[in-house]
């Protein structure tokens, strides 16, 4: 299902968390836009790569808030690639 508004279509979040977990570990293209200031925002990010965190947990639960962790590919060079993807403003995912 998809919701537009304001000529932007958002796909619903169920389909956006499965269109994410179909990619598993391959590298793929997100396109949303940000809550914070309503920019539309293109990112190449990797599911499951747990292994690279610092710092310990997180200290609240993502899906609680409707968001995805991700890794950035192109931040992850500088060693902060970790984001956070609002699941309810995801205009598509699609491979690399």
């Amino acid at each position: 299902m998809v919701m537009n508004t304001g000529g932007v279509s958002f796909m619903n979040a169920k389909d956006a968390e499965k269109a994410m977990n179909k990619m598993g570990n391959t590298p793929f293209v997100v396109i949303f836009e940000k809550r914070t200031d309503a920019t539309i925002r293109t990112m190449k990010v990797k599911n499951g790569v747990m292994d690279a965190t610092k710092g310990g947990a997180l200290g609240f639960d993502p899906s609680k808030r409707n968001l995805r962790l991700v890794v950035d590919l192109e931040a992850m060079m500088t060693g902060n690639g970790w984001r956070m993807i609002p699941l309810d403003r995801v205009i598509s995912v699609r491979r690399l």
